[in-house]
């Protein structure tokens, strides 16, 4: 988890209390969330 938190620069305390249940719904909402943003992120890269 260590990787993760440098990765996004999240307090690795924080990540130590979410649960494996909470790591699941938050990776479901990364993947949702993964749908629309590209696009978006490629037109303000321009």
């Amino acid at each position: 988890m260590a990787d993760v938190a440098a990765c996004w620069h999240w307090p690795l305390a924080d990540l130590e209390r979410l649960s494996l249940w909470d790591l699941l719904d938050w990776r479901a909402r990364a993947v949702e969330r993964r749908a629309w943003p590209v696009p978006v992120v490629l037109v303000s890269g321009r």
